[in-house]
């Protein structure tokens, strides 16, 4: 009888902890989580003390050692499979050296991540952080693992297994502080934005009966429209330009036996302008 009513005391943290970590994901600003805070003993303890659009501060009473996920702070973002960002902030942990985590992936529960970095702390100095990339899948959160990390965690665990392939070289057990180490993690300058987008592939140009010519690419993740040039000039001096949203556009009323050369974009706005893609030329029938 003792032994069930630790069980069912155990599965009420468990369900506690579920609860405590899923339910303000998607509030404005940033959220944060302190297992110890939650009654996970493990956990990491403190609070936000400061939280704006681009920044926030975690006060750290104890980093605790149940792993990175013992602290967290996160937010919701919107980020596309195959497209790509910019992420780029400046990060610092005030009283000890410390390893935190980047997750992006779907929601809290969702192992396959669209990107997934470990950023390591030097006490009392500033760390910039850049790196553009590839998301890998749709994302909807991006959460900073701020707990401690005092042991080597391989096995049956997928989203243990996705970060620790990331680690530097160095080995796979985790050096923070002692578990009750207190620090301030700050992070200021936050920023996530679309990079530009990738350089479109001209795959052929087809001249067609009545002065068209039908314009055939490779598709470009997360891109929404494309823009098709065309000019009797391989200068692309005086050129025409037509819009698609799919990948294949037509150009209409070429003057017959006359050569153009072609070329290709992603143009999802202007501030989102990919590179023109190589040249291929076609003669109008």
């Amino acid at each position: 009888m003792r032994g069930l009513a630790k069980k069912i005391a155990a599965s009420v943290m468990a369900l506690t902890l579920v609860l405590a970590m899923t339910t303000t994901c998607f509030a404005a600003g940033w959220e944060s989580y302190f297992g110890k805070n939650a009654d996970w003993y493990e956990g990491a303890e403190g609070k936000l003390t400061a939280n704006t659009d681009n920044a926030w501060t975690a006060d750290m009473t104890a980093i605790g050692w149940g792993g990175i996920w013992g602290g967290q702070v996160k937010k919701a973002v919107s980020v596309k499979k195959g497209q790509k960002y910019t992420l780029s902030f400046t990060i610092s942990s005030s009283n000890c050296n410390k390893w935190v985590y980047i997750k992006m992936a779907a929601d809290d529960e969702n192992e396959t991540l669209a990107f997934g970095d470990w950023v390591q702390l030097t006490k009392g100095q500033n760390k910039k952080y850049s790196k553009t990339f590839t998301a890998a899948v749709d994302s909807k959160l991006i959460t900073f693992g701020i707990g401690g990390e005092m042991m080597d965690r391989e096995g049956s665990d997928k989203d243990a297994e996705a970060r620790y392939a990331l680690l530097p070289a160095g080995g796979k057990s985790m050096p923070d502080a002692d578990p009750m180490a207190s620090t301030v993690v700050k992070l200021t300058n936050f920023s996530l934005g679309s990079a530009k987008p990738a350089k479109v592939t001209l795959k052929k140009v087809k001249a067609l009966k009545g002065g068209k010519a039908k314009v055939t690419y490779k598709k470009v993740p997360g891109a929404k429209k494309y823009q098709i040039q065309y000019s009797l000039k391989k200068s692309m001096k005086a050129a025409k330009t037509v819009t698609s949203k799919k990948a294949t556009a037509t150009i209409k009323k070429l003057k017959k036996g006359k050569k153009y050369f072609v070329r290709v974009r992603v143009y999802n706005s202007k501030k989102e302008v990919g590179d023109w893609s190589n040249k291929k030329t076609v003669k109008a029938k």
